[in-house]
């Protein structure tokens, strides 16, 4: 058996630790008597556990001596054009912050993207490929104070790598990241995805741009899902990670 160091067990006890605190909120959220009022304060604080854990992470990794450094910056939109999964919770909860913090106009605009995205995204169309997420305009998140949790773990320590990897399409390249930074996100967004799922909740994991179009033509549509209505079909995430 392969001895765990004491850092390594550190790191695991705390991801593991941010998977409880998920499910737990997730499982409040979904017993709560009004569960579409109280949805986005469960949201904020779980964003608000995977933001202070990413922080924690990278003070983590800068304490050993790691001497990468960020190299995201506004305007790079890199991981804003690749398929982005998220359960209904952060779909949810993105609309939610949209409809609270931009115009009528600005909506509208997503809007039109995003049905574009979903008609490209029921034609298995290949452009898809390199599409951009419905909320990105000009290279900056319109949504980015309720965006989901995966999406506040992507980040790169080499921006020619990025370059490299989803512009000049070289799947060979490796993006120097830090590991346990991102699982915070992608475990935060699994073990919420394992409660919905647990509950008998419908598409538990689904891909961001179409599923905005859906939420963002109804104006019960959170109500109708937490009903058992499958809003989402066809457009469910089978995977895990």
């Amino acid at each position: 058996m392969q001895k765990i160091s004491g850092a390594q067990a550190q790191i695991d006890a705390q991801l593991d630790g941010i998977r409880l605190v998920a499910s737990a909120f997730a499982g409040s959220w979904l017993h709560h008597s009004n569960p579409s009022d109280r949805l986005p304060k469960v949201f904020s604080k779980l964003a608000i556990s995977c933001d202070d854990a990413i922080s924690e992470f990278e003070r983590q990794r800068v304490a050993t001596g790691d001497t990468f450094t960020l190299a995201c910056k506004s305007g790079c939109d890199y991981c804003c054009r690749q398929f982005v999964v998220a359960t209904p919770m952060e779909v949810f909860a993105l609309v939610a912050w949209l409809k609270e913090n931009r115009t009528p106009s600005e909506i509208d605009q997503i809007r039109q993207r995003a049905n574009s995205y979903l008609e490209l995204f029921l034609d298995n169309d290949p452009s898809l490929l390199n599409y951009p997420c419905p909320v990105l305009e000009g290279g900056m998140c319109q949504g980015y104070g309720g965006r989901p949790f995966i999406c506040r773990g992507y980040h790169s320590f080499n921006l020619e790598a990025c370059e490299k990897k989803y512009e000049k399409g070289d799947s060979s390249t490796t993006i120097p990241f830090n590991r346990p930074a991102y699982l915070t996100a992608a475990y935060m967004r699994i073990s919420v995805a394992a409660r919905i799922a647990d509950l008998k909740y419908p598409s538990a994991q689904v891909f961001l741009g179409p599923a905005l179009a859906v939420v963002l033509r109804l104006d019960d549509g959170l109500e109708r899902w937490l009903k058992g209505e499958n809003l989402f079909s066809g457009l469910e995430f089978k995977g895990s990670t």
